[in-house]
């Protein structure tokens, strides 16, 4: 199993096996493969061995719900405003 790992959890440990748990790498591709899919997380995860609130937890964690073409591609330059008072008899317009 690759990207996996055993572990005796607490809910292992009741029914005396050992669970399979998913490494970042694995998730990382549940999660783009779901996001690719355009379903929702609950059907995405229907007949697979992962629950919907964990899939969102780690596109969560995993920083899946940013998108790179948000993030400037340059530093941002700012311009500073200065009003200039009107005389009495201008226009306001």
């Amino acid at each position: 199993m690759h990207g996996t790992r055993l572990v005796r959890g607490s809910r292992a440990s009741q029914s005396g096996r050992m669970r399979a748990h998913a490494g970042a790498e694995t998730w990382a591709q549940r999660v783009a493969e779901w996001k690719a899919s355009g379903l929702t997380s609950k059907a995405y995860c229907e007949g697979k061995p992962f629950t919907p609130g964990g899939l969102r937890h780690w596109a969560y964690r995993l920083g899946a719900g940013r998108s790179p073409e948000a993030a400037p591609a340059s530093p941002v330059r700012l311009a500073k405003v200065v009003r200039i008072p009107r005389g009495p008899g201008a226009a306001r317009g």
